[in-house]
């Protein structure tokens, strides 16, 4: 038998994600853990301490990122960089994968890691 994915203490704290895991996530963690593709959805989903940006903060981060992006002349990142941005959000705990966007700054990662001018929130690449 498998060990459990999640094991959690009273306020939901789960050691191993270093995460909350609140309301119905919960559950459908553990209940899918066997399944890895339905876990990770599940996972990324999940809410987690920080609370991601609101509508107006988004819009403030991406009107900051497409006029960064003109003023540098419009440059893109090569393959390598962009493959590199890739793998490290990829393994990053405020990457939500299923809607493929940062929670920190809430930019949707299929544009901004392509812009060369961009940067992670927190400086990862």
């Amino acid at each position: 038998m498998r060990d459990p994915i999640c094991i959690m203490d009273e306020h939901d704290w789960c050691a191993r994600h270093q995460m909350r895991h609140l309301g119905p996530m919960r559950a459908r963690v553990l209940e899918d853990s066997e399944d890895g593709a339905a876990y990770r959805l599940a996972l990324d989903n999940a809410l987690v301490d920080h609370k991601s940006p609101n509508l107006l903060q988004k819009a403030v981060s991406l009107g900051k990122a497409v006029v960064t992006h003109a003023i540098t002349g419009f440059e893109y990142a090569d393959q390598q960089t962009l493959t590199a941005r890739m793998a490290i959000c990829d393994i990053c705990e405020h990457y939500r994968k299923a809607v493929n966007t940062c929670n920190l700054c809430g930019c949707s990662l299929q544009s901004k890691m392509k812009m060369a001018s961009q940067h992670c929130p927190i400086d990862k690449w």
